[in-house]
């Protein structure tokens, strides 16, 4: 994933394990621990790539889905000035 991620040139590449995103999920609920039941393995794994670009086309992302334990790509443009975020529906081509 993180090569694959790597060829679209990201000005930055994280990834994220679910004992990470369960420390985090645990921190946001810090003050409800009444809402947290089962543990890291029911969190799961992501990566994160931040991308510049002036164009972008959804078939960047065809190599993505075809990768093991991919169940979702998520593309995000990020507010920037008097323009508003926005989630771009790419869809899953498999």
């Amino acid at each position: 994933m993180g090569r694959a991620l790597a060829a679209l040139e990201p000005e930055e590449l994280g990834y994220e394990s679910r004992e990470q995103a369960w420390a985090k999920f645990k921190g946001m609920l810090k003050d409800r621990p009444d809402l947290l039941t089962g543990d890291a393995s029911n969190m799961p794994e992501s990566w994160r790539a931040v991308v510049t670009a002036v164009w972008f086309d959804c078939e960047q992302l065809a190599p993505l889905w075809k990768l093991p334990g991919v169940d979702q790509v998520t593309v995000l443009q990020l507010p920037e000035g008097d323009r508003p975020g926005a989630k771009i529906a790419c869809g899953d081509p498999r």
